[in-house]
């Protein structure tokens, strides 16, 4: 587990940041919606989706899915994935840990690519990918026929959000105002920790994939009024653009209870 301070980027990263999210974003935009942009990412066939967040514009997905299905998630654990996109992480941790997946996305174009991703990956997700905001679906009585299925369907070893970064609408441009980028006020980000606590085993752990362009002071604060404090199980970096030197800080973010947390390196 690393200790660091967090890097404060200026106010030219940032600019610089957006000007090449915004670049990335038209790109992803022209992906065909019939399903034909198919691309080979790492060891799998990833089909690809205009309103999708894409693993081949944005490093982060590939990244995130290495280190939990390589370092963290191990074999025969139950792993729900809150926010599936192109469902690149979950597929990872399929295959690589051989643990038995889960995943949510409110939106049903992720869903649905995910779910061919899965099928033409020959991997399946044990706990199926549902539409959902965030744990709705297990608080349901739609829930009955995962519990069917798979008996504590609804309790997890690992839940894991790339959370949408952004916090506030009126600082970001146009680009990064979906569900994909942005949580105003991080109001989503509070229910997830605040309600994972109904949806984890009793050793479960909560994660976050975050990255230095989130407000991770507000991060902090939130988990504070939650009464968790925060370790970093894992950090790294990619660049967007080598030309002009944008590069993304990212963090696996793990909450722990103040009463259950000893001799960690918090963050």
């Amino acid at each position: 587990m690393d200790s660091l301070d967090f890097y404060e980027m200026s106010n030219n990263e940032r600019v610089l940041w957006q000007i090449e999210q915004k670049r990335l974003f038209e790109s992803m935009y022209q992906i065909k919606k019939d399903g034909s942009d198919i691309k080979k990412i790492g060891e799998f066939n990833i089909t690809l989706h205009p309103n999708v967040f894409s693993p081949l514009h944005f490093p982060e997905t590939k990244w995130f899915a290495k280190q939990l299905s390589c370092t963290i998630v191990q074999s025969g654990d139950s792993f729900l994935e809150v926010g599936v996109g192109s469902g690149l992480i979950s597929l990872s941790v399929s295959k690589f840990s051989k643990a038995n997946v889960t995943g949510v996305d409110i939106n049903q174009d992720a869903v649905d690519i995910t779910k061919i991703n899965f099928h033409n990956n020959n991997e399946i997700p044990v706990g199926g990918i549902h539409k959902s905001d965030l744990y709705n679906i297990f608080k349901s009585s739609s829930s009955s026929s995962l519990l069917d299925v798979q008996p504590n369907s609804n309790k997890f070893k690992y839940i894991f959000w790339n959370h949408p970064w952004q916090q506030f609408k009126n600082s970001i441009i146009n680009e990064l105002q979906s569900e994909k980028t942005l949580d105003n006020g991080y109001v989503l980000l509070r229910r997830y920790i605040e309600e994972s606590k109904d949806f984890l085993t009793s050793d479960g752990s909560l994660l976050l994939g975050t990255c230095n362009f989130a407000n991770i002071n507000s991060i902090k604060n939130i988990a504070n009024d939650l009464d968790y404090d925060i370790v970093i199980l894992r950090k790294g970096e990619e660049s967007l653009n080598q030309l002009n030197n944008v590069k993304e800080i990212y963090y696996i973010l793990k909450f722990v209870k103040k009463d259950q947390n000893s001799n960690v390196n918090q963050f």
